[in-house]
C-alpha cells in the first residue's frame, strides 16, 4: 500500500493544483482501495483470534486479490 500511495501522490503531485487538492484528490483515488485492505486484515485477524473453524482464509484472499488486481 505504501508503494502505491507513492506511486499516486507522485502523480498527483505533477498537476498544478494546490496542495489541499492535491490531497483530496489522492485520499479520493486511495481510500476505497486501502479500506479493503484494512476490511480484509480485520477479518482474517477475528478469525484467527476466535479460532473460527469454517472462515475461508482462502476465499477471502482470492476476492480481495481479484479486487486489488484492477486498475483504479
Amino acid at each position: 500500500m505504501g508503494i502505491e500511495d507513492a506511486a499516486v501522490l507522485a502523480d498527483e503531485l505533477t498537476n498544478d493544483l494546490a496542495l489541499d487538492e492535491v490531497l483530496r484528490r489522492f485520499m479520493a483515488r486511495r481510500f476505497e482501495r486501502v479500506r479493503l485492505v484494512v476490511e480484509v486484515s480485520g477479518q482474517i485477524a477475528r478469525a484467527e483470534a476466535e479460532h473460527t473453524p469454517d472462515f475461508d482464509i482462502k476465499a477471502v484472499m482470492t476476492a480481495a486479490g481479484q479486487q486489488l488486481a484492477q486498475p483504479y
